[in-house]
Parts: C-alpha cells; structure tokens; sequence
C-alpha cells in the first residue's frame, strides 16, 4: 500500500504513476513486449510504476479505446491519506519544506534543490519523492 497525500485518480490515464506506453488512434497495432497482447487500433495503453516497483518490471499494460478512460484496476496500492501532515510529523518530517537551493539544471530546465529529508528534487515536484513533504519552491533562488 502506497499513502501518498493526494486525491487518488479513478482512471490509470490520470495518475501520476502511470505513463503512457502505447497510443494507435487511427491505424496500426503491435503485440506488446510487456504483457504479449495486441496493441490495437483505435486504443492506447498505460503502465503502472507501482508495478514496475512491486516487480522490478512492468508485467501488464493496462488498456482501453481511445477517447476512453482506462479504470483503476483492483491491485491498485494507492491509498489515499486524508490527514498528510499528521502522517509527515509521525515520520519527523515538515509538513512543508522549502528545499536548500543547490543551482539550475539547464539540461531539464528547473532548480535543483535538497528536501530537509536530504533528497534531491526539482522545482517541478510538488512533494518530496521520498519524505512526502510538500515542497515550496517560492523562495528558493540563487
């Protein structure tokens, strides 16, 4: 089980732990190196990275038609957590942590910087990958 502190998406296709893998809209189709079904036309498919992360690879693509949502399947691990900062302070962690600047990164285009958990993140996170804390980048600048 995964607490993350957001509102868990209903559909695959909306979740930040997915990435699209596949998308034929018009023509075209292909069997899939991951799970060996048909990529189909007319459909597109997603890959979870809590399955990459529960199996050290991606085992299945999660598909629908085009213009369709892709449902959250039943092994889904996202538990949504209705108090984050009570769960950051039992942890020892800042509800919000404004990170220590540490330069641009030109080749991505961001600010690097460390969460107070010691994490490197970039100012297009919103929260700390490892800590959970919400980052605030306001202020943070050479």
């Amino acid at each position: 089980m995964y607490s993350v502190p957001m509102e868990i998406p209903q559909f695959c296709n909306k979740c930040p732990f997915g990435a699209c893998n596949y998308s034929f809209p018009v023509l075209g189709s292909s069997i899939s190196m991951i799970d060996r079904k048909k990529n189909g036309t007319g459909t597109y498919g997603y890959v979870c990275n809590l399955d990459f992360y529960k199996n050290n690879e991606y085992t299945q693509v999660l598909r629908a038609d085009t213009g369709k949502d892709i449902k959250k399947p039943a092994w889904c691990g996202l538990k949504e957590i209705t108090n984050p900062e009570a769960v950051l302070k039992n942890r020892g962690m800042p509800s919000v942590c404004e990170p220590e600047y540490l330069g641009e990164n030109v080749a991505v285009g961001c600010r690097d910087g460390r969460c107070t958990c010691g994490n490197i993140v970039r100012s297009y996170q919103n929260f700390c990958d490892s800590c959970g804390s919400k980052l605030d980048w306001g202020n943070v600048h050479a």
